[in-house]
């Protein structure tokens, strides 16, 4: 098991814990990921949270009776050089 250093730091009103990007990327990890965290044994572990895909959360956002007017996409006057 490689040791890893980190620190804790305070975030506004929360905590954070900084990691190195070396120790960020061996885990799996990358910026912007959702972490799950459990204790065991008395230690925290971290792990990704599972997310659907890009395409599965449109199905599921259609499948739940999501829906868009025209309006809601276009709403201005063409500015610049946007061919319409």
């Amino acid at each position: 098991m490689n040791k890893v250093d980190a620190k804790i730091f305070k975030h506004g009103n929360s905590q954070a814990i900084t990691l190195n990007k070396k120790a960020l990327y061996q885990s799996g990890f990358d910026i912007g990921d959702q972490l799950t965290g459990y204790m065991e044994d008395g230690k925290l572990i971290f792990e990704k949270k599972e997310m659907d895909s890009f395409k599965e959360t449109i199905q599921n956002f259609y499948r739940n009776g999501g829906g868009y007017q025209e309006s809601e996409i276009f709403e201005d006057e063409p500015q610049g050089e946007e061919l319409w």
